[in-house]
């Protein structure tokens, strides 16, 4: 009886080696036929003062090749630096319209050819799960020497758009003020997916056996071609048309809900009315059922890759995602100021109660215009577990009233905050935070509890 259940356990291990072998050897597809329209665009651009390429070390792996857009004359000091993460296939020479619409704004750009694309690393794969990840943190770190002042916006167009994602909801979050996603990839289980778009064709059968090789610690056939896309072939000089399970892997989101949700910093999205790849119009619904408030832009009359390349959009000032990178809408005229006060167990009254750490405190608001008149408002106050200590971006002493301006001190961004106020603003109207001290007494109080807090 033991040698036939030992006879029946070898058959079937014999059996499913070989079907994960078949399923890895034979497992693959033909190449996607050219889709020439993602490509087409890029015909219509001058690439003659392409910047060069420079490079920036990598903590692991190959230097990270990268181009800069800068303004002319270049600003010693600029407020804002936005990390560029092109599409899928590309690299950073894709971003040169982009680039150079906002350096014109006075927003430089910084464009990373991403691992296994262009000049970093070999084509089409990385070395190990979450190369991409420290990569990122490297190159930032790098630009941040350049711009030790600077805020950094994380800018991803398509699949860069996922990845950038992935990015903000990730501790890489905390290194940028905001995230904007041009036409992002989110998925083929996102509504905003068109299931007949022939971009990309992956390998199935080889996926599923490297899935199940996965969960029984088995890597030694990551750095197999588990996707092809739709690129012309008399231009793989530049473009990059297959993927290994690695770079297929990591150069997106795995979880779009989830990293919406967990996002550490505000949003912003992009796209094309005529995306081919993505429905347009569904981009608002399915990010605002995870993430409120999150403004979403349609650009009336522009595909997937037009929406970096066309240079209409760029001829206004400041083009739509330079508006999304600099603010979420225009000056704020009205202020919200808050006390946050220790209360212990007697947290009733006006304001919100909130637990910091241990101790419980409570916010008091009120709503002023610029002139620092009291105006009616509803606070409706959602505070997150994370709560930073960092600058408002693009804030200065100009955009405070005369008299609030010696008294300021830090300005808190309190991860989630939605004003529901009755005078009929704008809805996209950026509301700035700041903090009023009650006393010189209850300011380190405060300091060291909102800091607690955002170690958590």
């Amino acid at each position: 009886m033991l040698r036939v259940f030992l006879i029946v356990v070898c058959g079937v291990l014999v059996a499913t080696v070989a079907a994960l072998a078949g399923m890895i050897a034979f497992g693959t597809s033909d190449a996607p036929p050219v889709l020439t329209s993602l490509g087409e665009p890029f015909r219509h651009v001058d690439f003659s003062d392409l910047p060069p390429v420079e490079k920036i070390p990598a903590s692991h792996g190959t230097p990270i090749a990268f181009r800069v857009w800068r303004e002319k004359p270049p600003s010693p000091d600029p407020a804002l630096v936005v990390i560029a993460i092109h599409g899928s296939s590309a690299q950073s020479a894709s971003i040169h319209p982009l680039g150079k619409a906002l350096s014109a704004a006075g927003i430089p750009v910084y464009a990373p050819d991403i691992r296994g694309h262009g000049a970093t690393g070999t084509r089409g794969d990385i070395d190990y799960a979450g190369q991409l990840d420290d990569d990122l943190a490297d190159f930032v770190g790098g630009v941040h020497d350049r711009h030790p002042n600077g805020k950094f916006v994380l800018l991803g167009f398509s699949s860069g758009g996922g990845y950038a994602l992935h990015a903000a909801a990730s501790p890489l979050g905390k290194m940028f003020v905001r995230t904007v996603l041009l036409a992002p990839t989110l998925g083929i289980d996102a509504p905003t997916f068109k299931p007949d778009q022939r971009y990309a064709r992956p390998f199935i059968p080889r996926i599923i056996a490297l899935l199940l090789l996965d969960r029984v610690g088995i890597h030694a056939f990551d750095h197999l071609t588990t996707l092809l896309l739709a690129i012309d072939p008399a231009r793989t000089d530049i473009l990059t048309g297959h993927y290994s399970w690695l770079l297929t892997r990591a150069f997106g989101t795995s979880g779009y809900a989830a990293d919406l949700r967990n996002a550490q910093t505000s949003l912003a999205v992009v796209v094309g009315e005529k995306d081919e790849l993505f429905t347009a119009e569904k981009f608002a619904p399915t990010v605002d059922a995870i993430k409120p408030a999150t403004p979403v832009t349609v650009v009336p009359g522009l595909s997937h890759t037009e929406l970096t390349t066309d240079p209409a959009p760029f001829r206004r000032s400041p083009p739509p995602c330079a508006a999304r990178i600099s603010a979420d809408g225009p000056r704020p005229t009205s202020l919200l100021r808050f006390t946050l006060k220790r209360c212990g167990n007697a947290c009733n009254g006006g304001g919100v109660a909130v637990k910091l750490g241990d101790q419980d405190f409570k916010i008091v608001v009120n709503c002023r215009d610029g002139s620092g008149n009291v105006i009616q408002c509803l606070g409706n106050i959602v505070l997150r577990v994370v709560v930073s200590l960092r600058w408002n971006e693009g804030a200065s002493d100009a955009d405070w009233p005369a008299d609030a301006v010696s008294t300021r001190h830090r300005i808190f961004s309190l991860g989630s905050l939605n004003l529901l106020r009755q005078t009929q603003e704008e809805a996209a109207a950026r509301t700035v935070l700041r903090r009023e001290h009650a006393n010189a007494g209850t300011a380190a109080d405060e300091i060291d509890a909102i800091e607690q807090v955002d170690d958590v």
